[in-house]
Order: structure tokens, then C-alpha cells, then sequence
């Protein structure tokens, strides 16, 4: 029980995901700049490593406003349960073996029920700010999320016909059998649909425009 609770709070838990997730957000931002001929992150810490902790704090730091037309309960929720639900998804994945902080028959399923979970979110933290414009913005996003949502599922539920288990667990050892076949040879397809549908989960380019960058300046 205590072994649990230690790797869902630190490996490969809720500390080591934000740990590599904040690594690969100052990988991205390097690589943004490398790509228009600019230095990037580079005044805090080493090759500015500390820089998204950095923007991380100031973010959390900042005055909670919340207008006086909007749904405080969505408004102050959503954007709480939102990063919830992903950090929720991570415990399932391979991390540190061939299964997840938790594992069990059918989890698959979780992860993706948890992605669509993620959408919903997306729209009700539009709709709870009553504001035309945000839930122009909210729509927008979610149609997008929930067009790729099913080629993703499908890609998913390809793997796990092929590797008869709807449990990741099962996935991960029906490949470590099968070897690189498994993803190379007979889901060729599928997993080409699946890193275009995540990329479009995530909003990255040329999937960006619901989030456009383009129109904020960043750092």
C-alpha cells in the first residue's frame, strides 16, 4: 500500500510527470527558437532549464479573478480538473515496467473515456465564463478535439485487437513478444493516424489554430 502512494505522489507519479513535462515544454520552447534563429530560454538557470518552473509560478501567482457574469463553479473548476483528468490518464501508462501505477483488464478504455472527459472540460470552461467570444473559442476547440478523438480511438482499439487485450499491460507484453512488427508491419497505418490525432489532441502545429499562438506573445 505505502509503495502505491509513494509512486503515484513521486516515480512515475504525479511529481515525475510534471517534472518531464516541464523538461519537454523547455525542449519545445529551444527548439521553437533554434528554428527561427532565436536564443530562447536562457537567463534562468543552465540554458534557461528553469524557465517554464519560472513561468510556472509567476502563473500561479497571479490575482484569481472571476467576472461577475460567469458560473464560478465552472469557471474556478474546470481549469483544476482538467490537468486532473491528464495527470489521472498518466498513472496508466508503462512508465517505469510494462504497466502503470495502476493496471488492470479493460484500462485502455479509461484512458480513453479520460480523453473525452478532457473535451467536456474544454467546452465548459468556455461556457462558464459567459463570454460570447470564450465560447466561440471553447466550440472551436472542442469540435476540433472531438473530430480527432475518434480516428485516435480507433488507432487505439486497432492496437488492442491486435494484441487481443484491452488492457495496456497486455499491449505493451503482446509487442515485447512480437516485437516492433506488432506497430511496423500490421498497425503501420494505425499508428501513423495515431501521432496525427495527437498531435491534434495537443493542439500543435498545424493543429494550433483553436489555441493561436500566433496571436500571443510568449516569453
Amino acid at each position: 500500500m505505502i509503495e502505491m502512494i509513494l509512486a503515484t505522489i513521486f516515480f512515475p507519479g504525479v511529481i515525475f510527470v510534471l517534472a518531464v513535462s516541464l523538461f519537454y515544454e523547455w525542449i519545445d520552447r529551444k527548439l521553437y527558437a533554434r528554428f527561427q534563429n532565436r536564443i530562447g530560454p536562457h537567463l534562468t538557470g543552465p540554458f534557461g532549464l528553469f524557465q517554464p518552473i519560472a513561468d510556472l509560478i509567476k502563473l500561479l501567482s497571479k490575482e484569481d479573478i472571476v467576472p461577475m457574469a460567469a458560473d464560478r463553479l465552472l469557471f474556478t473548476l474546470t481549469p483544476m480538473l482538467a490537468p486532473a483528468l491528464m495527470l489521472f490518464a498518466c498513472m496508466f501508462l508503462p512508465i517505469a515496467g510494462p504497466s502503470g501505477v495502476l493496471s488492470f483488464e479493460g484500462d485502455l478504455i479509461v484512458v480513453i473515456a479520460l480523453l473525452s472527459l478532457y473535451t467536456i472540460t474544454v467546452y465548459l470552461a468556455g461556457e462558464g465564463s459567459n463570454n460570447r467570444f470564450a465560447s466561440i473559442g471553447a466550440v472551436r476547440a472542442s469540435l476540433q478535439l472531438i473530430g480527432y478523438e475518434i480516428p485516435l480511438t480507433l488507432s487505439l482499439l486497432s492496437a488492442a485487437v491486435a494484441a487481443g487485450s484491452l488492457s495496456i499491460r497486455g499491449i505493451v507484453e503482446a509487442q515485447a513478444e512480437k516485437g516492433l512488427w506488432l506497430i511496423a508491419g500490421i498497425q503501420l497505418i494505425g499508428f501513423m493516424i495515431f501521432i496525427i490525432a495527437s498531435q491534434a489532441e495537443m493542439e500543435k502545429i498545424p493543429f494550433d489554430i483553436p489555441e493561436a499562438e500566433q496571436e500571443i506573445v510568449s516569453g
